[in-house]
């Protein structure tokens, strides 16, 4: 499978170094900052640096950029996907999120899936990824009436590739309530 993962931070680099050395799928990378993209592709974190033109190869779209960002960022891209993608993303808070990236992938005959990874350091970036960082963590996805099943089936299978020990689903409004709470 190819996937793509957009935004190199902490969440996506450790995304990218968990599926490159985990899994047999192609793992591709996208970042405003070039020496982040540049310096992935060195550490063989992605085997490919993507432009948006590129995204039309990708079967699975993982989003890990900040909530804004993320909604600008998709709507923006929405054209360069094939049909059937699949788009995921990683925000904090949901109901907001998925409300507005459900509407624009059916617009778009895409196939969303939100969730949220339960894990992170104390410091952010690229420089601070590393491929357990979703090791025995919880994994929170948040499914609505049209969330496609095999699209949900191939995320959580990704989840628990790079580690996730444990698979929650709710809904994104329960999902908000719970994150606030704690």
């Amino acid at each position: 499978m190819n996937i793509a993962i957009a935004g190199l931070g902490l969440i996506g680099g450790s995304f990218c170094k968990a599926l490159s050395n985990r899994t047999d799928h192609n793992i591709w990378g996208f970042d405003i900052n070039s020496d982040v993209t540049k310096k992935a592709l060195s550490e063989k974190s992605i085997s490919r640096i993507l432009s948006p033109q590129d995204f039309r190869e990708a079967d699975i779209l993982l989003i890990c950029l900040h909530p804004e960002i993320s909604i600008k960022f998709l709507n923006e891209n929405l054209s360069f996907f094939k049909e059937g993608t699949i788009i995921a993303d990683v925000c904090g808070v949901k109901t907001r999120i998925v409300n507005e990236m459900s509407q624009m992938c059916r617009s778009h005959n895409l196939r969303y899936v939100g969730t949220h990874p339960m894990a992170g350091r104390e410091f952010g970036g690229y420089d601070h990824s590393v491929e357990n960082l979703y090791d025995n963590r919880s994994f929170i996805i948040t499914p609505v009436d049209d969330t496609d099943t095999d699209a949900l089936e191939t995320v959580k299978s990704l989840a628990v590739s790079v580690g996730f020990s444990k698979i929650v689903t709710a809904s994104p409004a329960e999902h908000d309530k719970t994150i606030a709470y704690t």
